[in-house]
């Protein structure tokens, strides 16, 4: 799910709103589309929505809606309003929110051949930088800031570690945030994801990663979930199955290579286990902790 550098094409999962009604009936399965460190907004998702909302309905026999948010106070209004079916979350949205809205999982996004994310801190090559504690007080700029908390979980195992720290710049224009850190200007590091990395090693971005070099990764954790609200009834399960099923589609092929993924696939339990205990650490943690 990655529309980041839609400059880098198709980098990010630039996921948006779509409507397919059924002749059958008009009260359609809504599914919500929330990645906050993504680009594009609701409505400029739409297209791209709907004929993701059509290529489901096609797969399913279910009428089937769907709407993308990149901003977490406008998705919470929507779900709590209109009570959605079925979600495609970022990883820490889905943590985040899991206890409150009863989510479960099914599905994970799968693209460049992995279901798996890492985060990687990269400072200029001719930087003095060299470990984050060099990088305390400087400024880091990433989309994946949007979801900071998360980030500091992952880097420090505190959620405000990092903001207290450092300074940070959340953007989404993540192609010219990379410009000025080449430069040397504006910014001391930007965080990138997996995904994007591999988007930087292609001929036309690599004079960007070539003055670049990485002094931090986070531990993987798992890909964009699809979850439920609650235990899923036998319409829902049918739309799943129509997710993982996308990719036989010549058009369920097109959107999902719009999306920049390969396919829904079934979820890695391990690897979702093993990244909720460091929400647990999170909402309970130790006595004198927190720093």
């Amino acid at each position: 799910m990655k529309n980041l550098l839609y400059l880098l094409a198709t980098l990010i999962f630039p996921l948006t709103s779509a409507v397919s009604q059924n002749k059958e009936n008009s009260s359609p399965f809504r599914i919500v589309i929330i990645q906050p460190s993504e680009k594009g907004s609701t409505q400029e998702a739409l297209p791209a929505m709907q004929e993701f909302a059509k290529a489901l309905s096609k797969l399913s026999q279910l009428p089937i809606q769907a709407i993308y948010f990149n901003q977490e106070k406008k998705a919470l209004q929507y779900i709590h309003k209109k009570k959605p079916h079925l979600a495609i979350l970022s990883f820490p949205f889905f943590l985040k929110y899991k206890q409150t809205f009863h989510l479960q999982p099914h599905l994970q996004v799968k693209f460049n051949q992995t279901i798996q994310k890492k985060y990687f801190i990269f400072v200029h090559k001719k930087s003095p930088f060299h470990s984050l504690s060099d990088l305390k007080n400087k400024t880091i700029v990433s989309n994946h800031l949007y979801e900071a908390e998360f980030l500091s979980l992952l880097f420090f195992s505190q959620k405000n570690y990092l903001q207290k720290h450092y300074k940070l710049k959340p953007t989404r224009r993540t192609l010219r945030a990379l410009r000025y850190l080449t430069r040397q200007k504006k910014y001391h590091a930007i965080v990138l994801d997996n995904y994007q990395l591999k988007q930087l090693q292609k001929p036309i971005f690599s004079k960007y990663l070539q003055k670049l070099r990485p002094i931090a990764s986070s531990p993987p954790i798992p890909s964009s979930p699809v979850a439920s609200f609650g235990t899923p009834t036998p319409q829902i399960q049918k739309i799943l199955l129509a997710l993982s099923s996308l990719q036989k589609l010549p058009k369920g092929k097109k959107i999902l290579r719009l999306f920049g993924i390969e396919a829904f696939v079934p979820i890695k339990k391990n690897l979702f286990s093993k990244a909720q205990k460091l929400w647990l650490v999170h909402l309970y943690p130790k006595k004198g902790e927190e720093k």
